[in-house]
């Protein structure tokens, strides 16, 4: 993964709009009272349950010692570096579209007519933590006798990486689906599979798609407000490889706005590769996230009546929603910044 990173750091950059490790430029400034100090710490989003806003009222940070008072002062999402064995706790259902408009026609050009998605694909896996449990769909159903909007390949679960890999294969080999593109309701399918894992993973839906939703006459469709409330229901980021462009995609623009508000709201990301022709690199970039986390950067002020000592420390409880998962952190004074224990 370090080797990935050092490639591709420059590309997160631009992708996730931030550093991996965050300056808290727009958070308050104001000088802390006497006998107090000021200070950030990173709280995962994983972590947090119920978290609505970067409201500071939805964070609780306490101590042990009852002389000492904290107050969260200010809050902005964030990413950070996953803290230590976190990568191993990945559960990834990678989703394939197969319409016929990623084929092309006599009338029109497909999105990845040469299938570059399949052996991009097959990286993407190969390049993931070895504990990530995974899962592969495709969508719609190849039955051309029955309709259904996807095909799960292979279920969600534990060492299955090769079992992932070979279907990739097969898949390379077939057809478009005779059932279109049921973008949305394929995605609520899986959102629903990933809400089964435990609490403590971390859910990722990573979806190669032009971003049609499509259904057969007399099928209903969920919308993409329902797929982001799901989404964030479960909290489950959502990564799009977007393929194609303007001659391959009608209404490209208003498409791709709304794969991106999906990814934007989920804390995932959209990667649009016109014409497939750079879905390696763009699949590098959201492996990348394996080893960056989406947080919230919590600024902090701790006061005692007598103030603190140079080097001494004070441990934390943090929590971040009413049922979200407490940690515990330490601040050494002297450092601007808590660590997590």
């Amino acid at each position: 993964m370090r080797k990935i990173l050092l490639g591709i750091g420059w590309v997160l950059l631009l992708l996730g709009g931030c550093a991996p490790v965050q300056r808290v430029g727009t958070l308050s400034s104001t000088a802390p009272p006497p006998d107090s100090l000021v200070f950030t710490l990173e709280h995962l989003t994983a972590d947090c349950a119920g978290i609505s806003s970067e409201d500071p009222t939805q964070f609780t940070v306490e101590c042990a010692d009852p002389k000492v008072q904290v107050e969260v002062r200010a809050v902005k999402r964030s990413r950070c570096p996953r803290p230590q064995g976190a990568s191993n706790r990945l559960s990834v259902v990678l989703a394939m579209d197969q319409s016929a408009s990623l084929f092309g026609s006599f009338v029109r050009s497909g999105s990845d007519p040469d299938k570059r998605r399949f052996p991009a694909a097959q990286r993407f896996v190969q390049q993931l933590p070895a504990h990530t449990r995974l899962a592969l769909c495709c969508f719609a159903s190849l039955n051309p006798m029955q309709y259904s909007d996807y095909d799960l390949l292979v279920p969600l679960g534990d060492g299955n990486r090769a079992a992932v890999l070979n279907a990739l294969q097969r898949l390379h080999n077939e057809g478009p689906s005779v059932h279109g593109a049921p973008l949305w309701n394929m995605l609520m399918a899986q959102l629903r599979i990933l809400a089964q894992e435990p609490a403590e993973r971390e859910r990722w839906l990573v979806c190669f798609t032009d971003g049609a939703n499509q259904v057969p006459t007399g099928v209903s469709s969920y919308t993409d407000a329902e797929v982001e409330a799901e989404a964030r229901r479960t909290r489950t980021r959502l990564f799009f490889v977007f393929l194609g462009d303007e001659q391959s995609i009608p209404n490209y623009q208003a498409v791709r706005a709304t794969l991106q508000r999906l990814a934007d709201a989920t804390d995932g990301a959209l990667v649009a590769v016109q014409e497939a022709g750079d879905l390696q690199a763009a699949f590098e970039d959201v492996v990348g996230s394996a080893e960056y986390a989406p947080c919230y950067v919590l600024q902090c002020i701790i006061k005692r009546q007598g103030g603190f000592r140079q080097g001494e420390k004070v441990r934390l409880q943090v929590r971040g929603g009413v049922s979200g998962v407490e940690r515990a952190f330490e601040l050494r004074v002297g450092t601007p910044t808590a660590r997590r224990l």
